[in-house]
């Protein structure tokens, strides 16, 4: 099928290109060189051809460039290429290596460019592998800045780039970066290698069990991203060199642990040794890889080197850790100590039986898992599930219940995440059994957990209710932390959503301690999101931003794509309701790049919706109806679904209607709006479609019509604990009573929504109190009299 979008130009070029280099590596030298001019001649032509289209240019690369000793580099080329003899470049390629301490060769000399900034920007723009907007550029990295100095900045620095490079190839005519008015990005005819780029491709290849390609990435990967590279008042550089940082080291963990299964596969001891201690050397507290390494001494019978690595491992873990092995662990060591060759036997001693489960199955289903967990954390859930499916076979054939009954539960989430809702509910509800039948309490409670948010998303909410209400009641019942904190983390996540916020906390709270004394990142990164969360609905912006700040940090140390697809726009949120628009455009438009990144319409949706709102705040009326129909198109993808955020998509096209002054298509909308709020049960989308139906009528005239839309939306709003959609409640109603003269009733409601106003002020920042009430004032959107009410505050 993806061949069919060919069209006839690209396919005169394609063929050839790749019949010339079928078998490339065998021909001898003096044939190689004349293909490879052949080749990259072909190559130019491709990508002329296929101009803007993206599949047509990887198809040319992946299919040709793979095979050849130099990278193209340009904008809808891909420059993640494997180079496999770096000696071998093309005369005029520049060489960017970022693994380890970053540097520059241009022509086999050394480049050097004496402002930091300037290198950041090359080691940006490199990873982007496109054009990029010169003001997301100009905030990188000159943030702190007025926007046209920032923009100035950029400019020099660009400047200066092209001024240090292009003169070492005197005959190269084209600079290294070009650009237009708006953006800036590499040169598509000037030819460049990126380690971390190839160091990715080579990753994906490896996917395919490629031994070739996985030694290549353990090859490339010389030290961390940008290792010492730090540029000051830059945070949202350091933010994404981190972000990228951690994404590579799981590409190299990834393809140790899969050259490490293969060693095991092929009985390989020595080389799968290696490999486990390089993989150790990056976190020495991988309690699994210590065993994979007990494991391995004792299947080349060295006994005794096996028990030393379990005294490594135990005094490591005591001493970083305060905690003792786990069980699985401890069982190992016991079954080694009881059984064996003596001390400084070598592999005479016969290797432990299948029976005992110290065949290199209980090392396999480590490894599954360990694979697994790096895809799922990428968002690659086909991936990640057919390593819990082999981890679950290995379970099965080794007779090992509780870890069998562990890869189901995996398996189930790795369904749930690609919205598979057959297999996710077979899987878990399998997986419940078990545990419950085994008394696994822990995980009983993180299946029941796992089956309520699958039903929450199907839209079967009877079902979602009663598996959640059972989390909470084993939760209760059990002493073991873990599973209450699941119990706790479920219930905050219900009680926000029926808009109990001050209730949400007490237990969230409780749930954040509990995970981390038990240092369980993953249940900490869930209960910080939903206490930052749930502190935004009660007003409370200082300490929402705070936790959800430092819960993005954390989700980026782990790799977390669950969490990284939702905490931008969840910061941008707080700002947005704060009244810092910039910001939270900011923190949106990042939200909305990163998740453009993965299949999920969930984070996606609310990235978009939330950003067209701060472009009607800030006056972009185009933008904001461009992210709205996106938005719109990404719901009608699934129409058995009715996602939260689609009565806001409505809201906002039925703002742009009225703006234009077409009322009859904004009352459509409301309906629409009204009717997904509905739909998904959220009192604060009810109370917001009413507000405006309620703006509709107050616009037309009919002032009584649009007082009881706005008493509507008050009592949706009084069952909720959110502070700010009561002040839209009570300015409007004071803006409808006060056309109709009944200026007694409208001082009343001005009264309260000032009180709500004083309120929140209270625990901000002057600076943050005086943005908050120019939002206030200037807003038309959300409510229809601002004005009075803020110069009374």
């Amino acid at each position: 099928m993806a061949v069919a979008k060919l069209s006839p130009n690209y396919t005169v070029w394609l063929v050839p290109g790749i019949i010339l280099l079928h078998d490339y590596s065998l021909y001898p030298v003096i044939i190689k060189v004349v293909i490879l001019s052949v080749a990259k001649d072909l190559i130019f032509k491709i990508l002329r051809c296929a101009q803007n289209d993206r599949f047509v240019v990887c198809l040319a690369i992946t299919g040709l460039m793979t095979r050849l000793p130099f990278i193209n580099m340009g904008q809808g080329g891909d420059r993640r290429v494997s180079n496999r003899q770096f000696s071998d470049l093309t005369p005029g390629t520049l060489e960017i290596y970022l693994m380890g301490p970053p540097h520059l060769k241009y022509n086999g000399t050394q480049v050097v460019l004496a402002r930091k900034k300037e290198r950041a920007l090359l080691f940006y723009l490199g990873m982007a592998d496109r054009m990029v907007a010169r003001n997301v550029l100009a905030n990188l990295l000159w943030g702190g800045l007025p926007e046209e100095k920032a923009l100035h900045g950029l400019s020099n620095a660009v400047y200066r780039i092209n001024r240090s490079i292009t003169p070492a190839a005197p005959n190269q005519s084209t600079t290294l970066l070009t650009g237009s008015r708006d953006s800036v990005g590499f040169n598509p005819q000037f030819p460049v290698f990126i380690d971390a780029l190839a160091l990715e491709v080579l990753a994906g290849n490896g996917r395919e069990e490629n031994p070739a390609s996985l030694e290549e990435v353990i090859t490339l990967y010389r030290g961390d991203f940008l290792e010492g590279f730090f540029i000051r008042q830059a945070d949202e550089f350091e933010k994404w060199s981190l972000e990228q940082r951690e994404r590579l080291q799981v590409n190299y963990l990834s393809a140790l642990y899969r050259l490490l299964h293969q060693a095991m596969e092929a009985k390989d001891y020595n080389k799968a040794l290696d490999y486990a201690h390089q993989a150790l050397n990056r976190d020495e507290l991988q309690e699994d890889i210590h065993c994979v390494i007990m494991q391995l001494h004792w299947l080349s019978g060295k006994r005794a080197a096996a028990l030393r690595q379990y005294q490594v491992c135990s005094q490591l873990l005591r001493k970083e850790l305060g905690v003792e092995p786990q069980s699985r662990t401890r069982a190992l060591y016991n079954r080694i100590s009881a059984g064996g060759a003596a001390d400084g036997a070598d592999a005479a001693s016969p290797a432990p039986s299948a029976k005992e489960n110290s065949h290199p199955a209980g090392f396999l289903l480590s490894v599954n898992e360990n694979r697994g967990q790096a895809f799922f954390n990428l968002g690659e859930y086909d991936r990640a599930a057919k390593e819990f499916n082999s981890m679950q076979q290995l379970a099965a054939g080794a007779g090992d219940t509780q870890l069998g009954s562990k890869a189901t539960y995996l398996l189930g989430l790795t369904n749930l995440c690609n919205r598979d809702f057959s297999p996710a509910e077979k899987n878990l509800a399998g997986a419940y059994q078990t545990a419950l039948a085994g008394g696994d309490t822990r995980l009983a409670v993180s299946c029941v957990t796992g089956l309520s948010l699958m039903y929450s998303m199907a839209g079967r909410l009877e079902e979602a209710r009663k598996f959640s209400d059972l989390a909470q009641k084993l939760g209760r019942e059990t002493n073991d932390d873990d599973s209450r904190c699941h119990a706790l983390i479920d219930i905050g996540r219900r009680l926000l959503l029926k808009g109990r916020a001050s209730t949400a906390v007490a237990g969230l709270v409780e749930a954040l301690l509990l995970s981390q004394n038990a240092r369980q990142i993953f249940n900490e990164l869930f209960a910080r999101f939903f206490l930052g969360l749930a502190y935004a609905e009660q007003g409370s912006f200082r300490p929402a931003i705070e936790q959800l700040t430092v819960n993005l940090a954390q989700a980026q140390q782990v790799g977390n794509s669950f969490m990284l697809t939702r905490l931008p726009n969840s910061i941008g949120y707080v700002y947005h309701e704060l009244g810092d628009l910039d910001s939270a455009a900011a923190w949106n438009e990042r939200g909305v790049e990163i998740c453009r990144q993965y299949p999920w319409p969930e984070p996606l949706g609310y990235s978009l919706v939330n950003l067209a709102f701060d472009c009607l705040y800030l006056g972009d009326q185009g933008r904001a109806r461009s992210l709205l129909r996106e938005a719109e198109k990404l719901a009608a993808r699934d129409t058995k679904v009715t996602w939260r955020w689609e009565s806001r998509v409505w809201l906002g096209l039925g703002e742009l209607a009225l703006q234009e002054g077409n009322a009859p298509q904004a009352r459509r909308y409301y309906d629409r709006a009204y009717s997904c709020a509905s739909q998904t049960r959220v009192r604060k989308n009810v109370a917001r479609s009413l507000l405006f139906q309620g703006k509709i009528h107050y616009l037309d005239g009919a002032y009584d019509e649009a007082a009881a839309s706005a008493s509507e939306a008050l009592i949706q709003a009084g069952h909720l604990e959110n502070p700010l959609l009561l002040f839209y409640c009570h300015e409007s109603l004071a803006a409808a009573y006060r056309a109709l003269g009944a200026s007694e009733v409208a001082r009343r409601h001005t009264n309260l929504a000032a009180e709500i106003v004083k309120t929140i002020c209270h625990q901000l920042e002057d600076r943050q109190t005086l943005i908050f009430k120019t939002k206030l004032h200037n807003s038309s959107i959300n409510g229809w009299g601002s004005r009075d009410i803020t110069r009374r505050t």
